[in-house]
C-alpha cells in the first residue's frame, strides 16, 4: 500500500500542567518523529489505565521517559500503520496493529516500537483492540508468569471490576482455576459472578482475609494477585496457602505494608511484583510474545473478551479521566481517536 500524505499536526490530550481531569485539554501538536525502529500509528482508539491517572497527576515526574512521548499521556493504541522507520522490516504500511507504547497514545499519530506489534483480529472492533494490550499482557504476565497459576489453583484477584481484573477472571477460569474469588465495590458483584467468579467480597463491608478463610476450600488459597498494598500486603500473606504466591501490580493503599517473615519461612510463600510502563522494549517484546504464544487464539475464537465500559471521543479524554478515577467502570474505558 502506498503511503499516504500525512499532516504537519495533530490533535492530542495534552496536560500542561499537573492536577485534576480538566488540566487535560485538545490541543494541535507536531506529529513525531520516526526512529529506525518504529512504526507511525494512525491512532483509532486507546485505551485508558490507572497509570495514566498517576501520569497526568505527576506522580511520575515531568518526564516518565517511558520512551516514546513524554509530553503525550497513553500506553496502548490500535490503529492503522501510515509510515515505518528505515530499520522495520516485518510490519507494512496499511496494516492495523495494535500494542503498547512508552506514552503518547492520547491523539491522532503515534510511534510506536515494531517489535511491539500485534495484528488485530477480524472479529475485533478497533475500539477493542485498543483495549487489549496493556490490559491483557499485563494480566497473562501477573496471574501466569510471575503467579505461575496451575490447574486446581485457588485465585484471588483484588479489584477485579476493572480491565485487567476481568481479563485475569477469564484467564484463570480457561487455565482450570479450582475456585476464583474477588474483591470490589458492591456495585459489580454480579456482573463478576457471570464472568464465573465462585465468591466476591465487597471490600468495603467484608474483610477479605476472613472472606477468604470461611469460603475458599481449605480457607487459604494458592495465587492473590493486588492492585492495593498498603494494609492488604499482610492480610494476602495469611490468606495464602503452603507455597502460595503473591504478587503485586499496584499501591492504591500506599507502598508500605508489614511483611510477616514468619510466614513467609513457614509456608515458603513467594512474592513478586512488576510494572509495565517502565521496562525495556526486549522485555515488553518478551511479555507480548508470551501473551500471544497462550491467548492469541483466543482472543480470535472468542473465549478471551474484552470488556468495555464507556467511550469517549479524544477532544474528552478530560471526562473519560474522570469516569475513569470516580465512575467505577465494569471493563475498560476508551478514547476514540479517529
Amino acid at each position: 500500500m502506498n503511503k499516504e500524505t500525512l499532516p504537519l499536526t495533530m490533535l492530542a490530550a495534552i496536560a500542561q500542567e499537573f492536577g485534576a481531569p480538566s488540566v487535560l485539554k485538545p490541543q494541535q501538536v507536531a506529529l513525531p518523529q520516526l526512529r529506525p525502529t518504529d512504526v507511525l500509528v494512525r491512532v483509532a482508539a486507546a485505551g485508558l489505565n490507572r497509570a495514566e491517572i498517576f501520569w497526568r497527576e505527576g506522580r511520575y515526574g515531568a518526564k516518565p521517559g517511558y520512551g516514546d512521548c513524554d509530553e503525550i499521556i497513553g500506553l496502548e493504541l490500535a490503529g492503522t500503520v501510515v509510515d515505518i522507520g528505515s530499520a522495520v522490516t516485518d510490519v507494512c504500511v496499511g496494516d492495523t496493529v495494535m500494542g503498547l507504547v512508552g506514552g503518547g497514545s492520547y491523539a491522532e499519530y503515534a510511534r510506536m516500537d515494531h517489535r511491539l506489534c500485534m495484528p488485530v483480529p477480524s472479529n475485533l472492533t478497533m475500539v477493542e483492540a485498543g483495549s487489549i494490550p496493556e490490559v491483557m499482557i499485563t494480566a497473562h504476565q501477573m496471574l501466569m508468569h510471575l503467579g505461575q497459576m496451575n490447574p486446581g489453583d485457588r485465585v484471588l484477584i483484588h479489584g477485579a471490576g476493572g480491565g485487567v481484573g476481568t481479563t485475569m477472571i477469564q484467564m484463570a477460569k480457561a487455565a482450570g482455576a479450582a475456585w476464583i474469588g474477588t474483591t470490589s465495590s458492591s456495585g459489580k458483584h454480579e456482573q463478576l459472578k457471570a464472568l464465573g467468579v465462585d465468591s466476591t467480597i465487597d471490600y468495603a463491608s467484608q474483610d477479605f482475609e476472613q472472606e477468604i478463610a470461611s469460603q475458599a476450600p481449605g480457607g487459604k488459597v494458592d495465587v492473590i494477585v493486588c492492585n492495593m498494598g498498603g494494609s492488604y500486603f499482610e492480610r494476602n500473606m495469611r490468606s495464602l496457602a503452603l507455597y502460595g504466591r503473591l504478587v503485586q501490580l499496584g499501591l492504591q493503599e500506599g507502598p508500605k505494608g508489614a511483611m510477616p517473615i514468619d510466614l513467609l519461612l513457614r509456608n515458603c510463600l513467594s512474592v513478586r511484583g512488576s510494572v509495565m510502563k517502565s521496562q525495556s522494549i526486549e522485555e515488553k517484546q518478551a511479555m507480548t510474545r508470551r501473551f500471544c504464544n497462550r491467548w492469541f487464539d483466543a482472543l480470535i475464537d472468542g473465549s478471551l473478551q474484552i470488556h468495555v465500559d464507556k467511550v469517549y471521543s479524544l477532544r474528552y479524554a478530560d471526562q473519560a479521566h474522570e469516569h475513569l478515577q470516580n465512575g467505577k467502570p465494569f471493563g475498560k474505558v476508551v478514547l476514540d481517536c479517529r
